[in-house]
């Protein structure tokens, strides 16, 4: 608001139909009445600040909602473009496979090793190694039958590796206790 706004309306607050002009005002009335028009004008710039500043945050946060939406929309794409061949190749496998003609154990390993590989690339991450002999932590393993008692420390054997993504345990590796 400019100088002459809030001068115009400092002069409307002292002149209102409230206090009638033939009234005499000491000097700290109309102080008063002018520190307080000029209050009300303060306040009503802070509150047209104040609903600039909610309208921008509220753009800024609808921007970097999409930006991480496309970010994450990228990486997912850049992953199904690594996976899309060799699913596509197990599928195809897959389809031979129903319609009777044998295939090669090899060429479905192969495949499955490079989907491996490229989900962890993509920061999933393996927990053991089938056939190790590792340390019973009942964070990242358990027992392969139920009702087997493994303590924390005991050694084991791994049966089916456990998955893990950014620190977090997606599957806990299945294990037998040492004989």
């Amino acid at each position: 608001m400019t100088i002459m706004q809030r001068l115009s309306h400092a002069w409307r607050a002292l002149m209102s139909p409230s206090f009638p002009p033939d009234e005499r005002e000491d000097e700290l009335t109309v102080a008063l009445r002018c520190d307080l028009a000029t209050t009300r004008l303060e306040l009503q710039e802070v509150q047209e600040a104040l609903a600039a500043a909610r309208t921008q945050i509220s753009t800024l946060e609808k921007a970097q909602a999409a930006q991480i939406r496309d970010g994450i929309e990228s990486v997912l794409e850049k992953l199904f473009t690594s996976l899309a061949a060799p699913l596509s190749q197990l599928q195809m496998q897959a389809a031979l496979l129903d319609s009777g003609t044998l295939v090669a154990a090899a060429g479905v390993m192969t495949l499955a090793r490079q989907f491996a590989t490229m989900v962890e690339r993509a920061g999933l991450e393996p927990i053991g190694v089938m056939g190790e002999t590792i340390a019973f932590d009942p964070e990242i393993a358990q027992p392969l039958r139920s009702g087997s008692q493994i303590e924390a420390g005991d050694m084991v054997r791994v049966r089916s590796i456990g998955y893990r993504y950014h620190g977090r345990v997606l599957r806990k590796a299945l294990v037998e206790q040492e004989q």
